[in-house]
């Protein structure tokens, strides 16, 4: 029989106690991808914001007006162009205006931005497997519907894309 004192289970620490609040340990699990996401980036000298830029626009070929990234990152346009400066001085975009009508600027990833997303990705990917390790196989189909579930209901505008699917079709 377990003896409760508080709300932790008698011999367990209370992060490990079932009847526990869960949103503890997904905080620390988010807290510990973020850090994770962040050391790469900063390895590259970029933001999680300017990481976020990227994503979206290897999904949109041909670029995407600056006004567009704006909405999605739900920032002003100003602050997306101090992200999308950065990433041109580094080369992983590009910066055009639009054809026939020269205030909007488009702006679209280089062959060097999406080099970089994949060997940042690639850094993710195997932080992540070697978390799945600690995971049974048999689990981790339940484990990844649970998580798809959540992301839906947090950002239903985006869809099933993990990036940017919400922003429409660009003329």
């Amino acid at each position: 029989m377990s003896v409760r004192v508080g709300h932790v289970s008698e011999g367990l620490p209370a992060s490990e106690d079932p009847e526990s609040p869960l949103w503890g340990p997904l905080f620390q699990t988010a807290r510990g991808v973020w850090v994770q996401l962040r050391q790469s980036l900063r390895r590259r000298k970029l933001s999680v914001s300017q990481f976020w830029v990227l994503r979206c626009l290897r999904n949109h070929q041909g670029g995407l007006p600056m006004g567009k990234l704006s909405q999605w990152l739900e920032v002003t346009v100003p602050t997306v162009t101090g992200l999308v400066d950065h990433l041109a001085t580094l080369r992983l975009v590009d910066r055009r205006v639009q054809d026939g009508d020269r205030r909007v600027v488009l702006v679209e990833i280089t062959p060097e931005g999406e080099q970089a997303l994949r060997g940042i990705e690639g850094e993710l990917e195997g932080f992540f497997t070697s978390l799945l390790e600690m995971i049974p196989a048999d689990d981790r189909p339940t484990l990844h519907r649970v998580l798809l579930r959540f992301s839906r209901a947090l950002t239903p505008e985006h869809g099933d894309c993990a990036s940017c699917a919400g922003l429409g079709e660009v003329p």
